[in-house]
């Protein structure tokens, strides 16, 4: 705070980069230098999330409840020194760990941690684990929607949602002529996983806006409505989105980026899309 009082136009550089050092110890940030993409550690959802310089400046405001920094000259000096400290990544998290709020589980070993800025957390849900294994309800609604015998493929697509992969190349179709559960199943994985954790579009966006792929960076899921697929023209962007493939995508006013989506393909539909496809490199991906 005494440091900050002491704030000048011509405030030397080694000042405001140890300044910026100590601030990080609290809040942990990341400046990625390839697509301009500041990354906040937000300590109340145990998340990283994407940010920008009005969120960095907000904080300062309520960390420290100093207005002179808002002084463009000052405002300056800040970014630029928070640039240069906050360059350390995160560690890479594996797929097999699995966030409940801030607890994370290794589904492979049942090894648990506590989520810390230390490693790269983006896709908490929003639950404790439980201590029972019996959903009476959710099997009712299964059983009356699929049947007995498709009853656990239902719960295995609740469980793929939360494998940060896609490892198993498919894209889920759910089909009926109306109140038969479609939309509501939906809304069971959206509130499963975190309203966060989804997100949404059509084909015609997805060939369209160059903007578009970005929604599915760090998403568990992507519903897509019926009305965009009635009939298959592009199925080559649909498998690039199920096949581990690296995807274009472009953040506005950010540079352009790569990125593996793992965010799985839930497709809405009244019938059967039409495609001249006839490859079995798409038919296999079709559940």
């Amino acid at each position: 705070l005494v440091a900050l009082d002491e704030f000048k136009e011509d405030t030397p550089e080694e000042t405001m980069i140890e300044i910026m050092e100590l601030f990080l110890k609290e809040n942990p940030m990341y400046y990625d230098t390839k697509t301009n993409i500041w990354w906040i550690w937000n300590s109340e959802l145990y998340k990283w999330t994407i940010g920008a310089e009005q969120d960095i400046l907000r904080i300062f405001l309520n960390r420290y409840a100093f207005c002179k920094w808002l002084q463009p000259y000052i405002k300056n000096q800040l970014i630029n020194a928070l640039e240069i400290v906050a360059k350390v990544s995160p560690k890479p998290l594996q797929p097999q760990w699995i966030q409940f709020k801030n607890k994370v589980v290794n589904v492979l070993s049942g090894e648990e941690r506590v989520a810390t800025s230390e490693y790269w957390y983006l896709n908490p849900l929003p639950w404790n684990i439980g201590e029972s294994e019996d959903t009476p309800t959710i099997d009712k609604y299964f059983t009356e929607w699929v049947g007995e015998d498709y009853k656990p493929v239902m719960f295995q697509l609740l469980a793929y949602s939360l494998y940060r992969g896609y490892p198993i190349h498919r894209i889920f179709f759910f089909i009926g002529s109306g109140r038969n559960g479609k939309t509501t199943f939906m809304k069971l994985l959206s509130r499963f996983i975190g309203e966060e954790n989804r997100t949404s579009t059509d084909l015609e966006r997805l060939k369209d806006s160059r903007f578009e792929a970005a929604k599915l960076y760090n998403k568990l899921i992507c519903e897509i409505a019926e009305t965009s697929i009635n009939i298959l023209y592009d199925t080559a962007r649909l498998k690039a989105y199920t096949g581990e493939s690296y995807l274009p995508a472009e953040i506005k006013n950010k540079n352009p980026f790569e990125f593996l989506s793992y965010a799985k393909i839930c497709v809405l539909t009244n019938n059967l899309p039409v495609t001249s496809d006839t490859s079995d490199g798409f038919f296999r991906r079709c559940l």
